[in-house]
């Protein structure tokens, strides 16, 4: 997941609340980057809350389902 700066702090909240962070990188111009885990079951919920936050700014790319 990558968000831009506005929306970083809000949606970091989302993350924790979401799944598991696997890896949290706060980039040097402010944006979030971030991989998760999750169960499959919260996934259309995660998007929506994180595209919801960031009024569809956010970039999500699902890396590995199992």
């Amino acid at each position: 997941v990558k968000i831009p700066v506005q929306y970083a702090q809000r949606s970091a909240t989302i993350l924790r609340q979401h799944g598991k962070i696997l890896e949290e990188k706060w980039n040097t111009d402010g944006s979030l980057t971030a991989k998760i885990q999750l169960p499959a079951g919260l996934q259309e919920e995660f998007e929506t809350a994180i595209n919801s936050i960031s009024h569809g700014n956010a970039e999500i790319k699902i890396i590995a389902t199992h």
